[in-house]
């Protein structure tokens, strides 16, 4: 998107993905350890955020996978959607007003129902 970036933070814990944020971004990369662990204090103290992007693995609510595990398997990475949508709500309260931009991309092969769940939120 060739933003300019001040900070960038990230919560990432596929090694691959790590590396590659810091081959293009250097030191400006901060990894904050897994979303799931993260509180509303830690998240809070990040802010201002002017900019939020997230998305789940695709594989647990993708139509192509028949072992999908759907949003709320808790053995499984569609219910991330929910730690996104968690960490979305405390920068708007840390923002204190100040806009957030934010994107949250997953598989456009999903079923409906998954669709219709994830719309539900915003």
């Amino acid at each position: 998107m060739r933003l300019v970036v001040e900070k960038y933070f990230a919560s990432e814990i596929d090694q691959d993905a790590i590396h590659v944020a810091a081959l293009q971004h250097g030191l400006s990369v901060t990894q904050v350890g897994p979303v799931e662990s993260l509180t509303e204090s830690e998240i809070t103290k990040l802010c201002p955020i002017d900019l939020l992007i997230g998305g789940s693995p695709c594989n647990d609510l993708s139509l192509v996978n028949p072992a999908r595990k759907g949003l709320y398997d808790p053995c499984g990475s569609g219910k991330l959607f929910f730690d996104f949508y968690r960490v979305l709500k405390a920068l708007q309260l840390g923002n204190k007003g100040r806009h957030l931009f934010w994107m949250y991309e997953n598989v456009a092969s999903m079923p409906k129902e998954y669709r219709h769940i994830i719309s539900r939120f915003f």
